[in-house]
């Protein structure tokens, strides 16, 4: 019989890796793990979309929302 951690991996206060059974860390201690350990950092995608059109975005933003804040 396989014994189970006694906290699951999508607990909200703590995670347990399946491949050593009994540990269990904090988000902090895995966050520490990941950062300081292996050097990982938060990252996030900065999204464009291909068809952004800077010239269009200039316009837009000289003209059109000077419009739009004073209102009408």
């Amino acid at each position: 019989m396989v014994s189970r951690p006694a906290c699951g991996p999508w607990n909200e206060s703590a995670w347990s890796s399946p491949g050593q059974q009994g540990v269990v860390l904090s988000r902090a201690s895995v966050w520490r793990l990941l950062t300081g350990r292996l050097g990982w950092s938060l990252q996030r995608p900065g999204r464009r979309a291909v068809e952004r059109d800077e010239s269009e975005i200039a316009r837009w933003t000289a003209h059109e929302w000077p419009r739009i804040k004073r209102g009408p």
